[in-house]
């Protein structure tokens, strides 16, 4: 089994947290790797962005963060930010919200089914924005 070296955001699909690219990454491949990983007493410790992806309107992970309200606002108060970082315009989610935490552990509960993670490397926490006035900057 051959599988790309880099295990920085390349192992997502299109760049979308909680999931595997399918042709680099398929799980059948994770799988693989994790059990020779793992055999060799190494550990998988994945990157991670929290910025949500908003133009795919099945994504899942959107659409619980959505119908559990765990998005940072805009100045309005009533519609979630709108950012931009690495798979195009984005929602961020909002810890001080009450569902938030909740989303997020139950998100990482159904990531590590389909990888095997040791611990996750949490990149731009600190709400890292390309700062695209619309979120079409970068596109995707």
């Amino acid at each position: 089994l051959i599988l790309n070296d880099r295990m920085d955001i390349d192992y997502m699909d299109k760049y979308l947290d909680f999931t595997l690219d399918p042709i680099l990454f398929s799980p059948a491949d994770m799988d693989t790797f994790l059990t020779t990983l793992h055999a060799n007493d190494q550990k998988f410790v994945p990157i991670i962005d929290p910025g949500i992806y908003i133009r795919d309107a099945d994504y899942p992970t959107l659409v619980r963060g959505e119908a559990q309200n765990v998005f940072v606002k805009d100045l309005n108060g009533q519609d979630p930010y709108l950012g931009q970082v690495w798979p195009g315009p984005t929602y961020y989610p909002d810890w001080f919200a009450v569902n938030t935490t909740s989303w997020w552990t139950d998100e990482l509960a159904e990531f590590q089914t389909l990888a095997a993670y040791d611990g996750l490397w949490i990149d731009m926490n600190e709400i890292s924005n390309f700062c695209n006035v619309d979120g079409t900057g970068q596109g995707k």
